[in-house]
């Protein structure tokens, strides 16, 4: 399967919420390190770098969605991490809440994808739900960076069951 982040999350987010936790993303993207070890330091030789939906261009970050993607020309892209407000997908589940996933396969962006999802958790509290091929040791880096670059504690629950 390779390695992926699932989230659930509301079809339509609280434009307030949704305003703050896009501020939050930016300030994270402005603070990336240079390099990292999130999601077991697969790539810590490679400069994390993010770029648009495609892996090419610029990332967007707007109070309809935030969408983004690692490199492509250096090949440190994978699926794009796309979190829009108001979601497109019809098919929810017994709790009301759709599904979605990211898979980065260990590129270099997964440290703002996973700080994303912490933000996403912080910000939405049980209306988003969160799960990771991942251990909490491969999150650890990003969980430090959320907390260092914005001075607030990571959810204690971060993960679902």
């Amino acid at each position: 399967m390779g390695y992926t982040h699932y989230y659930y999350r509301q079809k339509e987010l609280d434009k307030k919420k949704f305003q703050d936790f896009k501020d939050d993303v930016v300030k994270l993207h402005r603070s990336l390190p240079e390099h990292t070890n999130s999601a077991g330091g697969y790539h810590t030789h490679q400069r994390v770098t993010i770029k648009g939906g495609d892996g090419t261009g610029s990332p967007h970050f707007s109070i309809d969605g935030i969408c983004f993607n690692g490199d492509k020309e250096k090949d440190m892209y994978h699926e794009t991490f796309n979190i829009p407000r108001v979601h497109m997908k019809e098919r929810v589940d017994e709790n009301g809440l759709i599904f979605d996933f990211c898979k980065t396969a260990r590129k270099p962006y997964d440290i703002l994808v996973c700080a994303s999802l912490i933000a996403l958790k912080k910000h939405f509290g049980n209306d988003v739900k969160v799960s990771s091929d991942g251990d909490e040791e491969e999150w650890q880096p990003a969980i430090d960076f959320f907390e260092e670059v914005l001075g607030k504690k990571a959810p204690k629950r971060l993960f679902s069951e």
